[in-house]
Order: C-alpha cells, then sequence, then structure tokens
C-alpha cells in the first residue's frame, strides 16, 4: 500500500461517481456514501507502507476492519481495480513513479534510504528525478524502472544493498526513502558550502534513533543554514510538491496551522488533540455554528473539523473547540495546497502556529 494510495482514490473518477451517481444495489443516502468512502479512505491511510501477498488480505484491511457499517460492493471492486495499477513484483507492492513535476521542483538532492526495523540508514547517495527508487526497482526485480545507471555500482556494494531490500520487503516492511537535502545549488562561498554541509550532516544524524532516547549530537538542534530544504520523509515531500491548489473555500471559516500533523507517528487523535485548542477565538467565530476548521502543515490541508462547542481555558483568555470531522469538506480540500491563500493575506502576518480566522466580508 503506498503513501500515494488513499490520495489518488480521493481524487478519482471512481469517488466522484460513487457519490453522485445513482447506482442499484447500494445506499442511496449521499451521507452514508460518504462514511463508507471515509472509512476506506482512512484505512488506506493506516495501511500505508504495508505489503500484502493476497488481495483476500487487502480486503480484510481495508473493508472488514471498523466502521460499524458495510461497504458497498462497487466502491470496493473500484477500489481492488485502482490498487492493482499500482506496480507489483512478485506480490510486493514497490514505489510508484513520482507525480508529474515533482521531479522538476526536487531538482538535484541528496537522499537516504531506512531500515525501518531497527531505523538505520543503509545507503545514501545524490540523484535527480526517480533515482531514490531505483534501489528498491533494481533490488526486487523492477529493472525496467530504472532508468539513471544505477546498475554501474561496485558489486560488493549492490549485492548487501539488494540483499538488505530484499530482507526488508520479506520481512513485511518497506525502505523507507528521505530526502536530506533538495534544491542543491552552488554555494556563494566556502563557508556557506561547509555550513550546507554541516546542517545537511545534523539533519541526517536527527534520523538516527540513539540508546536510551539519548541525542546523537549535543548540537542537534542546531546548525547554521534554513532547513526548508533540509530532512524530510520522501512521501511527504512528494505530498507538498504535487498538490494542487484548494477551491475557493467559502467564508466563514478557520485555518489552524497544525504542525503536529506533519509527524507521521502521531495519529489523528493526536493531531486533533494538538489542534483544537488553546487559541485566542473571538466571539465573531465562536457564534458560528459549526464553522469549519481547517488543519493545516506546509501549507497542506490535513484535516477538516466543525467547531460545534467551545471551552475557556482556566486562566481566562484562551479557547479550545470540540467538534466532528466534516467528511464532505475532507475529500475535498485534504491534500491540496492552501498557499495562494497564505500568499494573498497580507494585512496580517501568516504565523508558523496558530490560529488564522477567515470571517465573511
Amino acid at each position: 500500500m503506498t503513501d500515494n494510495s488513499a490520495r489518488e482514490l480521493r481524487d478519482s473518477r471512481l469517488a466522484a461517481d460513487f457519490i453522485t451517481l445513482e447506482i442499484d444495489g447500494i445506499n442511496p443516502d449521499p451521507v452514508m456514501r460518504w462514511a463508507e468512502l471515509r472509512s476506506v479512505l482512512q484505512h488506506l491511510e493506516d495501511q500505508a507502507g504495508r505489503v500484502f501477498t493476497t488481495a483476500e488480505a487487502v480486503s480484510e484491511a481495508l473493508f472488514d476492519e471498523g466502521g460499524g457499517f458495510g461497504i458497498s460492493w462497487v466502491l470496493k471492486q473500484g477500489v481492488l481495480d485502482q490498487l492493482h495499477t499500482q506496480q507489483f513484483v512478485d506480490d510486493y507492492v514497490l514505489p510508484p513513479r513520482m507525480a508529474p513535476g515533482v521531479s522538476e521542483k526536487l531538482g538535484i538532492y541528496v537522499y537516504a534510504l531506512i531500515d525501518p526495523r531497527d531505523r538505520s540508514i543503509f545507503y545514501v547517495g545524490k540523484g535527480v528525478g526517480d533515482r531514490v527508487y531505483s534501489h528498491v526497482w533494481s533490488a526486487m526485480g523492477a529493472a525496467e524502472l530504472v532508468e539513471d545507471g544505477i546498475e554501474s555500482e561496485v558489486a560488493a556494494v549492490k549485492s548487501a544493498k539488494n540483499q538488505r531490500i530484499r530482507d526488508i520487503y520479506q520481512s513485511g516492511g518497506t525502505v523507507e526513502h528521505f530526502i536530506l537535502r533538495h534544491r542543491i545549488e552552488p554555494e556563494a562561498t566556502a563557508d556557506k558550502s561547509a555550513y550546507a554541509i554541516e546542517q545537511t550532516l545534523i539533519d541526517a544524524l536527527r534520523l538516527v534513533e540513539a540508546p536510551a532516547g539519548e541525542a546523537v549530537l549535543v548540537n542537534i538542534a542546531g546548525g547554521h543554514t534554513k532547513t526548508e530544504w533540509g530532512v524530510i520523509p520522501l512521501p511527504e515531500l512528494i505530498r507538498r510538491y504535487a498538490a494542487t491548489a484548494a477551491p475557493e473555500i467559502e467564508r466563514p471559516f478557520v485555518v489552524l496551522i497544525v504542525n503536529a500533523a506533519l509527524n507521521p507517528d502521531n495519529s489523528k487523535e493526536e493531531i486533533y488533540e494538538e489542534g483544537r485548542g488553546w487559541w485566542l477565538a473571538g466571539p465573531a467565530t465562536r457564534n458560528i455554528a459549526d464553522v469549519p476548521i481547517f488543519f493545516v502543515a506546509a501549507d497542506i490541508v490535513r484535516a477538516v473539523y466543525r467547531a460545534s462547542s467551545w471551552e475557556q481555558s482556566g486562566q481566562g483568555g484562551a479557547w479550545r473547540f470540540s467538534g466532528p470531522v466534516d467528511p464532505e469538506l475532507e475529500a475535498r480540500y485534504v491534500g491540496t495546497s492552501v498557499a495562494e491563500l497564505k500568499n494573498a493575506r497580507s494585512t496580517r502576518r501568516w504565523r508558523q502556529h496558530g490560529w488564522h480566522p477567515y470571517p465573511v466580508d
């Protein structure tokens, strides 16, 4: 199951037709159809990175676990058909090619391959385009996808690397791909080049989990260069660069910058708890019934809730909301970019973390 599976389903013709068309034998209530689709999308997100060897195992993970209701046969078959269009070799799901335009935005990059079993970095390289995926493609028998001469590696290095990759997949895991630095360009001075190398090493060592939770470096939080192009999991980087602009959002609504959404280890419940408060939410917002709250991280919409009630902190002044997910707004906006909305906000600064209300004009 790839990291793009949920996004591809959400943006597909299948999802749109399932919600809107009259189809014999399935629930005619669009709200229930939304609930079915959202359940499958959530399971696709939860199962990202897992390897399934049979269609039955995929079906059980996506359609039989949780939800509290059955999934329509039309949606089941459509999702299975869509998943079968991904790259399979010997029953293993391999990384797909990058979406059009993503590799151009990455430019020249340095990458690391991580073994998820012990969090060790077992390979570091540089490349452009799909080079970062070529090692897995080659090791797992999809050499026809490799375009950049990776087969010219030293035999001993290639053999050890390929065996490590196969062991990871055969154990039920998948290789994790991280971009350590991208958009690499010549530095103006030797000092700037040295600082860039220093920052890349610090970022790379952040990926290594030290024993007993101890820091690998005493300056692990330091460095001298901006990290906006620093270490980022490749699926997250692709999510940002492949995102389409969010459709216009009907006011009123609130944008919440919730950086906890960037951590793949955080559950949706943890992100919700982090995002819902405490904020300086004024009465103009709190008095709007079920105002939509868009959770955003790195300019990408990650979730959409409705604020159905408010609670004030014991110290006064700050508020937090409670409310359910809005499946219709999530289906339309999750995964899209609000960069244009941010760039247009000239009267007030778009903070790195926090509350951005958009009242009715």
